[in-house]
């Protein structure tokens, strides 16, 4: 009696035993679990895009596709939030008629969550704006915080990620590089 695990998708059955003696399976679920923990459920659900109908997405496209995305969000550099978000609003996208499935790249999510990405990073500039604004307005008089201890604690939230944290450095360089100098 093999061991059966349920698909909580389609709630198709599988034997675990013949997953995991499958090379290509193996290799395919290594690759997922290396993804980031933010975008592994939704990948799973991404992958169906990739089914065509009656037939499923085979052990190697699997590997082939996330080794593929995994480049993609290395390249990228955008947070794991862009990434899951893209790959819902693709999902989301299902079953319309001018979006046809099954998909055989990424290339509209990577569409998506370039939007998405530029979008984000604007939210983070206009942050990062407004608390530089909010440094310069304090008074300069002793006790009271430096431009760049205001602005980490105004970013802090956008800090977190790699792209509030490349905003801040940069914003810490440049005030740190005298050009504030007279406020």
């Amino acid at each position: 009696m093999s061991l059966r695990g349920v698909c909580p998708c389609c709630y198709a059955e599988v034997s675990l035993d013949a997953m995991f003696s499958d090379q290509e399976a193996r290799r395919a679920l290594a690759l997922i679990v290396q993804l980031p923990a933010g975008m592994q459920s939704v990948y799973v659900r991404y992958l169906g895009l990739f089914r065509g109908p009656g037939r499923a997405v085979s052990w190697s496209d699997v590997r082939r596709l996330t080794l593929d995305l995994a480049t993609q969000v290395r390249a990228r550099r955008a947070p794991v939030e862009v990434w899951a978000q893209a790959m819902e609003e693709t999902l989301a996208q299902r079953g319309r008629p001018e979006f046809s499935v099954p998909l055989e790249s990424h290339a509209y999510m990577l569409k998506v969550a370039s939007r998405l990405a530029t979008a984000h990073r604007e939210v983070e500039e206009r942050a990062a704006e407004r608390a530089v604004q909010q440094a310069r307005q304090q008074p300069r008089a002793g006790g009271v915080q430096s431009i760049g201890e205001a602005l980490a604690a105004a970013l802090a939230p956008a800090a977190g990620s790699a792209a509030g944290r490349a905003a801040l450095d940069e914003m810490r360089r440049h005030l740190e590089g005298g050009d504030d100098a007279a406020g």
